[in-house]
């Protein structure tokens, strides 16, 4: 069968911008068609604000997600929410905190597998521009949950795990 499948993507949205504020929501779905994955469609809600200064900035955003995906998971939902705090130290140093937390509920497989639906990640790092195209980063995360693993082989749902990760950013 064919494996690139046939897209048909929707955006809408509307949003309020200034120099210091944004807020808006939009709405994207993707139908996507093939002969391997049959039937499919994701459907994203999206709810933001934003604050920024020179000195810091402040974000929200809640995000709804559904996605039909035919032969293989079936139906899944999931609801998330994210805070970010970020401070700007110098024109090239910026530090943040965030609270990331994501509720999945898959339809099928909920009633097999209770209370592994949730994952809390709470996560800081630093970015500091090397070049105006080049910027390192590094982050720890807190990760509470563990939902965004396959849960047919998830057997411990309040599983804690801490990440750190480095990565260089070229921009071209």
């Amino acid at each position: 069968g064919v494996i690139a499948p046939h897209a048909n993507v929707r955006k809408y949205g509307i949003g309020y911008e200034s120099e210091t504020w944004s807020i808006g929501t939009q709405t994207i779905r993707w139908d996507l068609n093939s002969s391997y994955v049959g039937n499919t469609w994701v459907n994203v809600d999206d709810y933001y604000v934003r604050y920024d200064s020179r000195h810091y900035s402040v974000s929200a955003e809640k995000l709804f997600l559904s996605t039909q995906l035919s032969r293989m998971m079936g139906m899944r939902d999931a609801e998330s929410y994210s805070l970010t705090f970020r401070a700007y130290l110098t024109d090239k140093l910026s530090w943040f905190i965030n609270r990331n937390e994501v509720d999945y509920r898959n339809k099928d497989l909920e009633p097999l597998y209770p209370g592994k639906s949730k994952t809390i990640d709470w996560n800081t790092g630093v970015r500091y521009r090397i070049q105006p195209n080049t910027t390192i980063k590094a982050e720890y995360h807190h990760v509470n949950g563990t939902s965004w693993l396959d849960q047919t082989k998830n057997v411990r749902p309040s599983t804690k795990n801490d990440i750190y990760g480095v990565q260089v950013v070229y921009e071209f």
